[in-house]
């Protein structure tokens, strides 16, 4: 045999053991604790997807070149597996071929939960750390234990860190001191390692932006069932290395969005949690901020679909249909840790959504605040460009919250509401930086007013006065 033969067979060889490599038929089950067989659970490798049979079982061939963990997408009425309140055990990384889930099914019905997205807690050192570990962590347990035993399930929407790799572990014991509560995560553009292209533009094999991500925290693209809601993660970032990005979700990630969506009953209540926003608008975009948002608008339609994000460290609410809701939420971190309110005065916090079937309740908690705190008021020459108003700023405003407004107890009528800087940030950051928020409100009461009071009513009819003397 020539050395041409030779080496014609020798490539034919490794094509061969290439491919068996690359493309790999992987199969399981998923039981209860007692070995009973759980059908109709949804499988998938992040491309691929298929659902157990009666038996509780499943076949799948996966390409390990493109996809790095077999999951489930965890059915309702079965506990949801965790490691020091990290949600795990539902994902299995492809190093073998037989891969089993064991699920323990709930004592009581899931139908009523709580559910907690934090967006942004960017921590870039000890002292962002010492801050979300004093002030965050506690405030979230308050939050746990006054819905005294009910499942409370924690949404993490991405920027944990902010570029320190090396602080998830950090990030992950202090989420291990909280009690009665399991953490998910999604990833953000400050979770990505800076030296990589995210997987669906790397060609450098096992090192992509998202895997220190996915290491500590599984795959990027999930689902999951509590109750009547299901409950996705996804990411809506398109990644090159050098922080270089866009906020868009990207074919691979609509097609899987498209797939896990067609096991689910159109009707159905869908949260999908997000890094970056979809439609905000008052940065000056006139449809989006994401590029795709036609196209993922179109996969969603079906569905009763909230969005929770972060991204952007300001508060905005859209309510752009019937059926789609888009919460774009104050930051944990709120302006980056350089005081106690984000970008539009909103307050360093997180949401709280209250969930009893399909009837859904949210409101935001600022840190270190009660409940019922949910906005601020400022009196006459307070905020210096509205200097002759009293001003609100009601963080959770949407189209249908009123705020009105009383001098000396005689009702004045609807606050004027206005696009503006709020004052609490520029007094933070020492000077404006152009950011106008829509959820500001004022008044002019006469020179003779002795007090005003401040009427807000949200949505659900829930009513928060304050009372300010002049």
């Amino acid at each position: 045999m020539n050395i041409i033969n030779k080496i014609a067979i020798l490539s034919l060889s490794l094509i061969f053991q290439n491919t068996f490599a690359e493309n790999i038929e992987i199969k399981g089950s998923v039981k209860d604790i007692q070995g009973s067989p759980i059908p109709d659970v949804v499988i998938t490798d992040g491309i691929n997807f298929t659902s157990t049979d009666t038996e509780g079982e499943y076949h799948l061939t996966s390409d390990t070149d493109i996809s790095r963990f077999v999951y489930i997408s965890i059915p309702s009425g079965y506990d949801i597996p965790h490691n020091k309140n990290i949600a795990t055990g539902y994902y299995k990384e492809l190093t073998g071929k037989d891969y089993n889930f064991v699920l323990q099914k709930r004592k009581e019905s899931s139908e009523n939960f709580i559910f907690i997205p934090i967006s942004d807690p960017q921590m870039k050192n000890e002292v962002h750390l010492t801050r979300y570990k004093t002030e965050t962590i506690p405030d979230i347990q308050e939050t746990i234990n006054y819905y005294n035993g009910l499942p409370c399930y924690a949404m993490l929407l991405g920027d944990i860190v902010f570029d320190e790799m090396n602080l998830f572990n950090d990030y992950k014991d202090a989420m291990s001191e909280l009690k009665n509560i399991t953490a998910f995560h999604v990833t953000g553009n400050h979770d990505l390692n800076l030296l990589y292209d995210d997987r669906d533009n790397s060609n450098e094999g096992n090192r992509y932006a998202e895997k220190d991500f996915e290491d500590h925290f599984g795959p990027i693209n999930y689902s999951l069932n509590i109750g009547k809601i299901h409950i996705i993660g996804m990411k809506d970032i398109n990644y090159h290395k050098g922080k270089n990005y866009k906020e868009e979700f990207g074919k691979a990630q609509l097609e899987w969005l498209k797939k896990d969506l067609s096991y689910i009953t159109p009707g159905t209540t869908v949260f999908i949690n997000l890094h970056a926003p979809v439609f905000n608008s008052s940065e000056g975009e006139t449809d989006s901020n994401t590029d795709d948002y036609a196209e993922f608008r179109s996969i969603i339609s079906p569905y009763n679909v909230h969005l929770f994000e972060g991204h952007t460290h300001f508060f905005e609410n859209n309510h752009l249909s019937p059926n789609l809701y888009e919460h774009n939420i104050g930051a944990a971190c709120g302006a980056w840790w350089k005081g106690n309110v984000n970008r539009c005065g909103t307050p360093n916090g997180y949401m709280v959504v209250e969930v009893n079937g399909d009837n859904i309740k949210w409101y935001y908690k600022s840190t270190g605040m009660d409940k019922r705190k949910q906005f601020k008021t400022y009196r006459q020459g307070e905020f210096i460009s509205q200097k002759n108003y009293i001003v609100a700023n009601v963080w959770d405003w949407d189209v249908d919250t009123t705020v009105e407004w009383y001098a000396d107890g005689i009702y004045q009528g609807y606050m004027e509401q206005i696009q503006d800087e709020d004052q609490s940030f520029i007094n933070q950051n020492g000077k404006a930086l152009g950011y106008k928020t829509k959820h500001l409100f004022r008044a002019k009461p006469t020179n003779n007013t002795e007090f005003i009071e401040i009427k807000v009513t949200n949505r659900f009819g829930e009513i928060f006065i304050e009372k300010i003397p002049l």
